[in-house]
């Protein structure tokens, strides 16, 4: 939950600063049960977090490098830099976007 909340905090600190186009929607106060979601289900199971669900996200496997390039538009991003930061998920790991 803090490396999540840190991660929202520095997001929104690179949205304010120019350099993330779009938005950055945080989920401050709810992650304890984004991150349950994301720990609890089991091998098989499909998650499909909503756009302030980036702890449960985490909790689930998500790679930090991988939400940080699709932030910031990368094309080394499993988006490629072609879509926004919150159509993002990796179906072959059941997380949807």
């Amino acid at each position: 939950m803090l490396l999540a909340r840190a991660l929202e905090e520095k997001l929104v600190s690179l949205y304010r600063g120019g350099q993330i186009t779009g938005g950055v929607y945080i989920g401050k106060g709810q992650e304890a049960v984004s991150v349950a979601c994301g720990l609890f289900l089991e091998k098989g199971d499909i998650f499909a977090p909503l756009i302030r669900d980036q702890a449960g996200r985490s909790a689930f496997g998500e790679p930090l490098v991988d939400v940080t390039r699709t932030y910031l538009g990368s094309r080394l991003g499993p988006m490629r830099g072609r879509d926004g930061n919150i159509h993002r998920g990796h179906p072959r790991d059941n997380e949807l976007a």
